[in-house]
């Protein structure tokens, strides 16, 4: 990892490079606790945390980095610029949208050039096959949750117990965490994309959406599947099969080399094509990175104008919302490469009715 983004350094015309992001910090020296700082240069390597932190740092930190303790009173970068006088000359790349901005004016009165980058999120897009095989766990706890959780789909269920259920069941298989609340949705409560579970009970006919994650190992998972109480209306079967034709076609059709916005719209231009305005009922993007983070580069999405790398980890999850009648969602974790992509989720994305 330090190799690469040493090379990418260089590239870049960077002399120095600091990061306190926690995803960052993760992922180039394997420190997860709450505060830290990472430096590197050609020649120099540091880890500055704050006493709480020092057994914790000494067991995680990995890439022979040298560790230094905070004194108490002053922050990481005042111990960062004790340690290492060469910061202010030559110029030093910091994370665009990761500092503070008192991290930055702190910066700004000592050092003359300085360049915000994203060079650690580009290279954290391409994942290793042990990364990749931490996303498949934690896609593997996901799923069988789901299908623990299918049973407990009765009338009379409310949102917000299916959403406690989710996240004690992912903990009780070895989940460190959830990749983010829950979203349980009932009835025309799917017709929000990111609805909140509440206190709405289930009734027979109705959506049902559950979009839920969790990490293991550091690495997070994302998984969404619509399914109905009962016999699905004429119009329900509809909207799913549509949604989960557009799927479809992006496993069949995506490949490394594309843009994001060429793959966000094989999807996009058959759900308008079958009726659905995709600009009145699929408003938000077909896709985002997983990885350390929860969305991260790279996206199947209009924004993103660049090609998506092989092994890049990212969400195919194609959406319908009605207002008053509900919406569909299916999301699955895709492994981009070369000439296809290769679904990591093993579940169906068959119309399940209950």
């Amino acid at each position: 990892m330090l190799e690469k983004l040493l090379k990418v350094m260089k590239e870049e015309k960077i002399e120095h490079f600091i990061t306190a992001a926690h995803p960052n910090l993760v992922y180039l020296t394997g420190y997860t606790g709450s505060n830290g700082l990472f430096y590197i240069s050609e020649h120099k390597r540091i880890f500055i945390t704050d006493f709480r932190y020092k057994e914790q740092s000494k067991e995680e930190v990995k890439n022979d980095i040298e560790i230094i303790i905070s004194s108490a009173g002053k922050t990481l970068l005042e111990t960062l610029f004790e340690h290492e006088k060469t910061l202010t000359t030559g110029t030093v790349g910091i994370e665009t949208h990761r500092l503070s901005a008192d991290f930055y004016l702190s910066l700004e009165k000592r050092i003359k050039h300085i360049k915000p980058v994203k060079i650690v999120e580009k290279l954290r897009m391409v994942k290793t096959p042990d990364e990749v095989e931490k996303i498949k766990k934690a896609i593997e706890i996901t799923e069988s949750v789901f299908h623990e959780i299918i049973p407990l789909l009765r009338e009379g269920v409310k949102e917000r117990e299916i959403a406690s259920e989710i996240i004690y069941r992912m903990r009780k298989k070895g989940a460190e965490k959830e990749s983010f609340a829950p979203i349980v949705a009932f009835g025309k409560n799917t017709a929000k994309p990111h609805a909140k579970p509440g206190n709405d009970t289930l009734k027979k006919g109705d959506f049902i959406t559950m979009d839920f994650g969790c990490f293991f190992k550091g690495y997070a998972s994302d998984f969404t599947r619509t399914v109905v109480l009962g016999k699905a209306s004429q119009e329900q079967k509809k909207i799913y099969s549509t949604v989960k034709q557009a799927q479809e076609i992006v496993f069949n059709k995506a490949h490394a080399g594309m843009k994001g916005i060429e793959i966000d719209a094989l999807a996009r231009n058959y759900i308008t094509k079958e009726g659905f305005d995709s600009e009145k009922y699929f408003g938000h993007s077909l896709g985002h990175g997983v990885g350390i983070e929860i969305h991260e580069m790279p996206y199947f999405a209009i924004k993103w104008q660049e090609p998506i790398p092989e092994n890049s980890t990212v969400t195919v999850e194609p959406g319908i919302y009605i207002p008053d009648i509900g919406g569909v969602r299916i999301e699955d974790i895709v492994l981009v490469k070369n000439d296809h992509v290769i679904k990591l989720n093993k579940e169906t994305n068959n119309l399940i009715e209950l």
